[in-house]
């Protein structure tokens, strides 16, 4: 871990708003994947409407710190372990009712599910977001960490995708909007525009409320970090693995690439 960043630079790491799709524009891509699991399939194209503003790194613990002293909330999880409490750290042991608090708080929210997926592939159709495979993965994610001795990495460390956003393969299993459905895609025709997947959606809804989680973590073999890679948890589980990051679907001052959202 780069323990010696400055306040300024863990400040400006956690804040960064990357625009990924404009204002009347529509953002499409191809979601899913032939080659992962049958809840991957089938591929279908999905169009977003501008604008999509995209964090550019994942909530770290210096920008969460704020928000539980401003409003009182509960401590994460872990921040009591060394090896997840650095400053640049993701924020990890928050359940999805605190992220999507965050997200509130902050006038921004958590991607839906086909939000995060457009914004990880960032053009890219392979099962990554960058040319050459797995055998490039270390190269923009971190992953396949010892469960006793790892843990997750500070933000901003290795290579960002072609929009410019870090650590979408990796360090930490992202939280989304969207309710868990492994029958979503069936569900969805050609040209899909994308929004939040909800309770009503699913079909065999049995009350327990499961949530999405994208990108892979810190434990996880490349496999799970590739971009179509699906997984999900109960919406109050706090763990080492999960955090997140945010959008925000209107444009505002200071708002950029490079600029700061907030």
């Amino acid at each position: 871990l780069d323990r010696g960043l400055g306040a300024l630079e863990r400040r400006r790491r956690a804040t960064i708003l990357v625009k990924v799709v404009g204002e009347g524009e529509v953002g499409r891509f191809m979601m899913g994947s032939e080659k992962g699991g049958s809840d991957e399939r089938p591929v279908h194209e999905v169009m977003l409407s501008g604008p999509l503003w995209v964090g550019k790194y994942a909530v770290t613990n210096v920008e969460y710190a704020k928000y539980v002293q401003s409003i009182g909330s509960a401590e994460p999880e872990f921040w009591h372990y060394l090896k997840f409490n650095v400053w640049d750290q993701p924020v990890v042991g928050v359940s999805w009712e605190e992220a999507k608090g965050y997200g509130e708080r902050s006038g921004c929210g958590l991607p839906s599910e086909a939000e995060w997926e457009y914004a990880c592939r960032a053009g890219s159709e392979g099962e990554y977001s960058f040319e050459g495979g797995e055998e490039e993965l270390g190269k923009y994610g971190w992953y396949g960490g010892d469960h006793e001795t790892g843990s997750t990495h500070g933000v901003g460390l290795l290579k960002p995708n072609l929009m410019g956003l870090c650590d979408m393969h990796g360090n930490v299993l992202e939280w989304c909007e969207d309710v868990w459905d492994v029958k979503a895609y069936g569900k969805r025709g050609s040209g899909w525009l994308a929004r939040t997947w909800l309770e009503e959606d699913v079909e065999d809804w049995n009350g327990g409320l499961y949530i999405v989680l994208r990108g892979g973590c810190w434990i996880d073999g490349s496999g799970g970090c590739r971009s179509a890679y699906r997984y999900r948890n109960d919406h109050v589980y706090r763990n080492r693995y999960y955090g997140f990051r945010v959008v925000c679907r209107e444009a505002g001052p200071g708002m950029g690439a490079g600029g700061n959202g907030r």
